[in-house]
This record gives structure tokens, C-alpha cells and sequence, in this order.
């Protein structure tokens, strides 16, 4: 099922997140991070100080996926409470 050219190396991982190193002999080297985001509004910044941390531990391309529990503007918001900015 997997290819025989592509191997995965965990580099690191926690309740949040799990950090990989994609290995392709065909295509180069890139680095996979899934990440779920902290629920709580209160560890925004928190959440994304991680992602900064990860993001300097390579120089590998970067595909990050997941959940981020955050929105990208005030327009994505529904409901009466308004979403914090920093």
C-alpha cells in the first residue's frame, strides 16, 4: 500500500502535534506536521509560538495540516461574542 521510495521519520511529537520527516528518493526530502490546535482562546498566542518552534527546527519544505481551532478573520466568526485579536 505505501510506497517502497517514501519513508517517514517521526522528529518529534506531542498532545498536539506529531512532526515527521517525509523521505522521497524520487522527489526530495519535505517535512509533514499534522497539528490540532489548543481549543482554549486564552493559549492563541501560546498555540502559535509552537508552531513558530516547529517551523525552525528544518529547512526541509513544509506541509502543515489539521485543525488549528483559530480563525483567519473576524468575517469567519459567527454568533454574538467577537473574536479576539492579539
Amino acid at each position: 500500500m505505501w510506497k517502497s521510495n517514501i519513508n517517514c521519520r517521526v522528529m518529534n511529537y506531542s498532545k498536539h502535534f506529531i512532526n515527521l520527516v517525509v523521505e522521497d528518493k524520487e522527489k526530495g526530502d519535505w517535512r509533514l506536521t499534522c497539528y490540532y490546535g489548543y481549543p482554549e482562546r486564552s493559549r492563541r498566542r501560546q498555540a502559535w509560538d509552537l508552531l513558530r518552534e516547529l517551523r525552525d527546527m528544518s529547512d526541509l519544505p513544509w506541509c502543515i495540516v489539521g485543525d488549528f481551532n483559530d480563525l483567519l478573520s473576524q468575517d469567519d466568526k459567527k454568533g454574538l461574542h467577537p473574536h479576539p485579536s492579539w
